[in-house]
């Protein structure tokens, strides 16, 4: 899977603390001046994103929802490796994927 462009997004992941603020607003004024056109993998991403994420002991991993065939991303504390969010929740998308198919939106079958 290719991303034709990033756009920042660090500072959505603002920690309260005025100190990181203005370090999290330094990193996405950095990643702005960079090569925004230019095509990233989805790995290349995560590992950009870790990298910048290392002083606040977090991490990202990406997988797919096999049934919706959806991106879920997990933020994990580095430290004990505990999940600390999911977007989207995976129970959510399976939820969804449910419905779909109680209401017949997902059919194994052409007609």
């Amino acid at each position: 899977m290719r991303i034709d462009s990033v756009q920042p997004v660090l500072s959505m992941f603002s920690s309260g603390n005025p100190e990181m603020t203005s370090r999290e607003a330094g990193m996405t004024a950095e990643l702005e001046s960079a090569e925004i056109k230019k095509k990233y993998t989805v790995e290349e991403l995560v590992n950009k994103f870790n990298t910048a994420m290392q002083d606040s002991q977090t991490h990202i991993k990406v997988k797919m929802h096999e049934d919706m065939n959806a991106i879920m991303v997990t933020i994990i504390d580095s430290n004990t490796d505990e999940v600390i969010k999911e977007i989207p929740s995976e129970k959510m998308l399976d939820m969804m994927y449910n419905l779909c198919v109680k209401n017949g939106l997902f059919m194994d079958e052409k007609v």
